[in-house]
């Protein structure tokens, strides 16, 4: 799901992963345009999530959670 930030108005990714929840900034500003950019990247991450093909440490290379992640995706 993209959702947007209320104080920075920059559109986030937020979805469930093993569990837990992730909610990243994509950077992007909050215009029609990047939202249906940003809900392709995200429906992009969730079929990889159902077919058991995401790997957090490349959707999301700063993320904190990868050690935690890295040990479910084997």
């Amino acid at each position: 799901m993209a959702t947007k930030g209320i104080q920075n108005k920059k559109l986030y990714i937020d979805i469930r992963y093993h569990g837990r929840r992730i909610v990243k900034s994509s950077g992007l500003e909050d215009t029609p345009e990047n939202r249906e950019t940003l809900q392709k990247r995200v429906d992009h991450q969730k079929g990889k999530i159902d077919k058991g093909k995401l790997t957090i440490a490349k959707a999301f290379p700063g993320g904190s959670e990868k050690a935690f992640h890295a040990r479910l995706e084997g």
